[in-house]
């Protein structure tokens, strides 16, 4: 018979992931009785603009290269170098231009096609 493990608070507050590299990490989308998993783009990031003429002006420190608009979402796609993703993400989520960014997926064996977050369920 197994019981469930109990964590003190002062564990749960400095618990600092898993060990695991990101790159290392996946994600598994269950819809349906399905399973399908993905994995983080390394190179790519969507944004929801704020407004309709909301300022990109945080993408010239960060070199984010415009990709493009992703149909029926309002996101727009951001290329960017794998190193500077976090960087550039997070220079965007500090702009007032934009609602809100987020990585963008990939099926593990179908890399040239990418998922895309929103802010909704």
């Amino acid at each position: 018979m197994t019981r469930p493990i109990e964590l003190s608070a002062a564990t749960l507050q400095n618990y600092r992931g898993i060990g695991v590299p990101d790159e290392s990490l996946a994600v598994i989308l269950q819809r349906g009785g399905d399973e399908l998993l993905l994995s983080k783009a390394l190179d790519r990031f969507t944004v929801r603009p704020s407004t309709a003429s909301a300022s990109d002006n945080w993408t010239q420190p960060t070199q984010a290269k415009f990709k493009r608009h992703i149909p029926r979402s309002n996101l727009i796609e951001y290329a960017v170098a794998p190193e500077n993703i976090e960087a550039a993400m997070q220079a965007a989520r500090a702009s007032d231009g934009v609602a809100f960014a987020s990585h963008v997926y990939y099926p593990a064996n179908n890399p040239g096609h990418f998922f895309y977050l929103t802010d909704e369920i």
